[in-house]
């Protein structure tokens, strides 16, 4: 049985469990890689990235936090221009895409299993 882990991160706008996202992004990896260098599997499979149309977000009644919002507002241009690279869909496309990649690198890499990673157990999940 082939296994493939993956990695993904949510930028939220608060730190609420139904927090508006900004970006959700993932990487593909291999826990039994045999080198450090071999650890990513970004050569045969991109990094996913995609960015939220808030709009859904005020829509759909998803948390945006004051305080979080502020904390955005002090972080570096680059970190935040970042964060608007390129164009952005409504939420519940973000999530279709993602599940999309996660099958197509499943399947480039004739894995059987997947293992989803994110840092803590409640918000990103």
């Amino acid at each position: 049985m082939k296994h493939l882990d993956i990695t993904f991160d949510l930028e939220t706008l608060s730190l609420e469990s139904n927090a508006a996202v900004l970006q959700l992004g993932a990487v593909a990896w291999n826990r039994h890689a045999d080198s450090p260098e071999t650890l990513l599997v970004t050569e045969s499979t991109p990094t996913f990235q995609t960015s939220v149309d808030l709009r859904t977000c005020v829509g759909s009644g998803f948390d945006f936090d004051p305080e979080t919002v502020d904390w955005w507002n002090h972080r570096k241009p680059d970190a935040i221009a970042a964060l608007a690279d390129g164009d952005c869909y409504p939420i519940e496309d973000c999530f279709r895409f993602f599940l999309d990649w996660i099958q197509d690198t499943k399947a480039a890499h004739e894995c059987d299993t997947v293992t989803l990673w994110a840092q803590g157990c409640e918000l990103d999940f």
